[in-house]
C-alpha cells in the first residue's frame, strides 16, 4: 500500500480486483498544505516501506532521513532511491525561509521491479543503469552535486508528462543519476544489493522469509519455499543477494529492533525477542556487529 501525509493511498490488491491496470511509473508530490493535513505523530513516525522501487526528490524541506538501519541528515534539494521493501521515514519542517502552503516539499516516483528487470534484458543500452539500481538495496542518497537543482525539476516534471515522454524522461533521470557520486546509507548494516533478475523461487523465499524472520525462522523452511535443497539453497541466497541467508536474517532482526527502539521505551530484551531473537547474548552480538553500538548505547544516542 503507498500511503503519503495528504496525498492519495492505492491498494495494489484493491486495484487488481477492480479490474485496475497499474502504470510502470507511479507519480506524486507533496506540498506543507498535503503534509500539515496529518498529524504531527503521523508524520514524524510514519514507517513504511513499498513493494516497488521508490525514487524520491526533496525540496523547501530538511530534516532528518531514516533508511533501514540508517539515521541520518536530510538536506534540500536531495535525491534519494530506495529498493523494494526497504523500510523507511521522513522526518522534517520547513526549510528557513520557505513558507508553507502550497510550495511543494517531495515528488516520489514507485516503479515496479518485474517490469524493470524486462526492461534491462530487453535493452542491453540500458545496463549501466544495474549498478545503481543493485545498490538502491541499500538505500542509495545523491545531494550536494553541481546539477542536484537540475535533477531534482527534471523528476517533479514527471508527473506533468505521460507516454512516451513520461517514460523517456525517467530513464533520463536514472542515466544522470547513475553517473553522479552517491552515497550507500546502509552497508555494513543492511540486507545487501538489490538483486532484481534473481529467479522467482528465490523472491518468493525472499518474501516468504522478510514476513516471517520475528518467529523462529529456519533455513529448512525458506528453502522449502524455494523449492531448493537446503545447501543449493544456501548457495543460491548469497551469490543472488551478496549475503548469506543466516546473516540477511539476523540483519533484518537488527533492522526490527532498531526502528522499535527508536519507538518505544519497552525493555530491551523484550524488543529482541519480539523482532526473532531468541538468545540475548546472540542478539547483543549481532547487534553491535552492524550497528557498532550496543543496544543501549543506541537508545541512549537517539
Amino acid at each position: 500500500m503507498r500511503k503519503t501525509c495528504g496525498g492519495k493511498t492505492t491498494n495494489d490488491k484493491q486495484a487488481q480486483t477492480m479490474g485496475v491496470e497499474r502504470n510502470f511509473l507511479e507519480v506524486s508530490t507533496n506540498t506543507w498544505r498535503d503534509a500539515e493535513s496529518c498529524t504531527t505523530n503521523e508524520r514524524r513516525q510514519h514507517w513504511h516501506y513499498h513493494d516497488q522501487f521508490e525514487l524520491h526528490a526533496f525540496w523547501n524541506f530538511s530534516g532528518q532521513a531514516a533508511v533501514g538501519g540508517h539515521r541520518g541528515a536530510l538536506v534540500e534539494h536531495s535525491v534519494f532511491l530506495l529498493a523494494p521493501n526497504i523500510a523507511h521515514a521522513w522526518i522534517g519542517e520547513p526549510t528557513n525561509g520557505h513558507p508553507r502552503g502550497d510550495a511543494v516539499i517531495d515528488c516520489a516516483v514507485l516503479f515496479r521491479e518485474h517490469h524493470t528487470a524486462r526492461i534491462l534484458q530487453l535493452f542491453p543500452e540500458l545496463r549501466n543503469l544495474e549498478s545503481l539500481l543493485a545498490d538502491s538495496g541499500y538505500g542509495v542518497e545523491i545531494s550536494g552535486v553541481p546539477d542536484i537543482h537540475e535533477i531534482g525539476d527534471r523528476i517533479l516534471e514527471l508527473e506533468q508528462l505521460e507516454g512516451c515522454r513520461r517514460f523517456s524522461q525517467f530513464l533520463a533521470v536514472l542515466d544522470r543519476l547513475a553517473s553522479c557520486p552517491r552515497k550507500l546509507l546502509n552497508v555494513g548494516n543492511s540486507v545487501g544489493p538489490a538483486n532484481f533478475l534473481a529467479s522467482e523461487n528465490l523472491k518468493r523465499a525472499l518474501a516468504y522469509t522478510r514476513q516471517n524472520f520475528r518467529t523462529n525462522l529456519t533455513l529448512e523452511q525458506a528453502a522449502e519455499v524455494a523449492v531448493m535443497s537446503p545447501s543449493h539453497f544456501c548457495r543460491s541466497f548469497k551469490k543472488a543477494y551478496g549475503v548469506g541467508f543466516v546473516e540477511y536474517v539476523n540483519k533484518l532482526r537488527v533492522e526490527c529492533t532498531c526502528e522499535l527502539l527508536r519507538s518505544s521505551r519497552r525493555p530491551i530484551a523484550s524488543i529482541a525477542y519480539e523482532c526473532g531473537f531468541v538468545n540475548i547474548s546472540n542478539f547483543n552480538r549481532n547487534f553491535k556487529k552492524y550497528v557498532k553500538q550496543s543496544p543501549s548505547e543506541f537508545r541512549r544516542s537517539l
